[in-house]
């Protein structure tokens, strides 16, 4: 079924592990991608809304840079995965479960929002 997010949930307790080849891509997207973004922004401090974080590879990378992350997703299980890594790293992020047409954050809540796991389910 195209657009199954309930994949997500589904290899949650193998995201941060490399076992399956469609995740360990995700992961391996991670730097490039912030190769790009820290051309545009400079994380330190900022409040930053990783919007359909799944498993959390963005979100720890932001947070490593110094950014105040919030990621929310609709796969509470990814959720649960990415809290439990986060914690483990010693990072302080805040993981949220819920969608992008619903958000609960106040307007203007976020110096930059960054979508890049969720882009392909629009």
């Amino acid at each position: 079924m195209r657009n199954d997010l309930t994949i997500y949930d589904e290899v949650a307790d193998q995201w941060w592990l490399d076992d399956i080849r469609w995740v360990r891509t995700l992961k391996n997207l991670v730097p490039g991608r912030l190769k790009w973004f820290d051309r545009h922004i400079d994380w330190h401090g900022r409040q930053v809304l990783d919007l359909g974080c799944a498993g959390g590879f963005m979100a720890e990378a932001l947070a490593a840079r110094g950014a105040h992350v919030t990621g929310i997703d609709p796969a509470a299980a990814a959720i649960e995965a990415a809290r439990h890594h986060a914690r483990g790293a010693g990072l302080r992020i805040g993981y949220d479960v819920g969608v992008r047409e619903a958000l609960p954050y106040d307007d203007a809540g976020f110096d930059a929002v960054v979508c890049v796991l969720s882009l392909i389910h629009i």
